[in-house]
């Protein structure tokens, strides 16, 4: 597992995904990096917390899951098309 290195195939992952990270944590620029290749992610970054997002801020995470369940990826792209569905007066 220690050379293994599938970074190069993130674009290909085109299921919306949610990237969870946070702000005092050493390996947010690489969870940004990861975050910045996937085509459909979207990306939660809790303030003030470490790399146990699970354990520091289960209720927070949750919430987070729950939202993404019940909305899917929130990107640009996904954001317009809502937008020109309203203007068109299609259901959002």
């Amino acid at each position: 597992m220690l050379s293994l290195r599938l970074g190069e195939r993130l674009p290909e992952i085109t299921q919306p995904t949610l990237v969870v990270s946070a702000a005092a944590d050493g390996l947010l620029p690489a969870n940004l990096a990861d975050y910045q290749q996937l085509p459909n992610a979207t990306l939660h970054v809790f303030s003030r917390v470490s790399h146990g997002v699970p354990g520091e801020v289960p209720e927070d995470l949750a919430a987070v899951i729950a939202d993404f369940m019940e909305h899917g990826a929130v990107t640009f792209r996904t954001l317009q098309a809502r937008l020109q569905a309203l203007q068109r007066g299609d259901a959002p």
